[in-house]
């Protein structure tokens, strides 16, 4: 723990304080700070795809009580912002939904978090209408170093100017 919040930057009793709590920049070199450290490449799919993770996590239970895939995306694009730095922003026609998958202030996010993002949303809509949903699109403004995430979302990303699901 006290490399990670050296690599990090953060105090080193963060932790240790009743109500620990860090920016969003910060939350940002924390999880990079995860990538880094961590040698398996897998945590961030187990830490996405966690059992439960619905009931501790408001934002995802409101989206899993969804009745459709589009709800679902809906609610948790509005209620993300309300527990960090991750924003949702969702173009949508009649044939599909694009999330863009941005950081608040214009902050750069790391690989780990827009990986992790992508695997959550892509997890909780199977779970919700457990069938093997793959998104029609995956697109991120550099490739993923950590090829579980494509593996886990069953398509390879594409280059582009955003980092986005398309379903």
């Amino acid at each position: 723990i006290d490399e990670l919040l050296k690599r990090a930057m953060l105090p080193l009793d963060l932790f240790n304080k009743d109500n620990p709590c860090v920016t969003s920049k910060e939350y940002c070199r924390f999880m990079k700070a995860i990538e880094d450290i961590v040698q398996s490449k897998i945590m961030p799919i187990i830490l996405a795809t966690s059992e439960n993770i619905e009931t501790i996590f408001p934002p995802v239970f409101a989206a899993y009580c969804s009745g459709n895939a589009r709800e679902c995306i809906m609610r948790i694009a509005q209620y993300k912002v309300l527990a960090g730095p991750v924003l949702f922003e969702l173009i949508e026609n009649e044939n599909e939904i694009n999330i863009c998958i941005k950081g608040q202030e214009d902050i750069e996010l790391p690989e780990i978090i827009i990986g992790i993002e992508m695997v959550l949303l892509t997890n909780l809509i199977r779970k919700a209408t457990k069938e093997n949903i793959v998104p029609a699109r995956v697109t991120v403004k550099k490739y993923f170093d950590n090829i579980n995430y494509e593996k886990f979302l069953g398509i390879k990303a594409q280059i582009d100017e955003e980092n986005s699901l398309v379903f």
